[in-house]
């Protein structure tokens, strides 16, 4: 095997990279071998593309050792587009050890990958921020990429596992009685305007019931039981979930308007939480959880 090309390396130095070969060679490695395997090893970028492929044909399991929904492989995807891939797309997987996910999970912490990008939506933008959680989260979804990479035979072990981080804490922000009287007075000043029923609507529901946005803005006709006081929700974060409802909530959804979309606050085509912002921008500011 060459060990450089000539007059690129001294003789001084090629006389020591012979030495370390030699090395390798005398415990029983194939430096040959191995620099082929190198160049022919995958990257970051191209297994988080192999990820998420196979993610899209149902092959990724998530929770309760179902499928990943849609929601999660858009979220995995942003994750992956703005902080895996800019700070780690060019090494390749065999090469990544423990030590250069402690320094990703800082880098991400820091803000180091924090912009503001232009997504596919008219006139949209998404606000790629840094923080613990954010960090927590990717390092996450990067543990189960190379966990996949682990079980294809490309790695023999994650080096994610054991890496520090911080806990994914749950939030406990909540709205105090002014910021609600607040948010009614913006609501019913926009109805006095004619402003947009169903994302209205979904801001009202949101404030009632406590829901995640998602579960609003999928929520169908068929999903509200008016005689039983709930909402029978087909498919939330914990599975299928049984909601009770109070009257305020089921008086904002007899006063909606029932049109042949099977949704009951948007449209398919509609994006409420850009009608959350718009509306109510004293109250909090969105973010593309990402």
């Amino acid at each position: 095997m060459s060990i450089g090309p000539h007059g690129k390396l001294t003789t001084e130095e090629a006389r020591k990279l012979a030495i370390v070969t030699l090395g390798e060679v005398i415990k029983g490695e194939d430096p040959a071998l191995d620099r082929s395997t190198r160049r022919k090893s995958l990257t970051i970028s191209a297994l988080c593309d192999s990820y998420v492929a196979a993610a899209e044909r149902g092959l990724i399991m998530g929770k309760r050792k179902l499928p990943k929904k849609k929601s999660t492989l858009y979220s995995d995807r942003g994750r992956i587009e703005r902080h895996i891939k800019p700070l780690l797309g060019d090494r390749l997987v065999r090469d990544l050890v423990q030590s250069d996910v402690n320094r990703f999970i800082r880098d991400v912490t820091i803000g180091k990958t924090a912009r503001v990008v232009k997504t596919d939506n008219k006139r949209g933008k998404a606000v790629v921020e840094g923080g613990a959680g954010t960090a927590a989260r990717t390092a996450g979804l990067l543990g189960g990429i190379l966990s996949f990479a682990v079980s294809e035979g490309i790695i023999p072990f994650n080096p994610v596992r054991g890496a520090k981080r911080q806990a994914d804490g749950s939030r406990t922000r909540r709205l105090s009685s002014e910021e609600y009287r607040r948010l009614g007075k913006a609501l019913k000043a926009a109805h006095d305007d004619g402003d947009v029923e169903v994302g209205l609507n979904g801001i009202w529901l949101l404030a009632l019931t406590g829901c995640r946005l998602g579960e609003i803005e999928l929520l169908k006709w068929t999903e509200v039981d008016a005689a039983s006081g709930c909402f029978r929700l087909r498919d939330s974060k914990e599975g299928a979930s049984v909601r009770p409802i109070g009257k305020l909530a089921f008086d904002v959804i007899a006063r909606a308007a029932r049109r042949k979309d099977v949704r009951l606050c948007c449209r398919p085509h509609e994006a409420m939480a850009r009608t959350v912002a718009w509306r109510a921008p004293s109250i909090g500011s969105w973010r593309e959880p990402i």
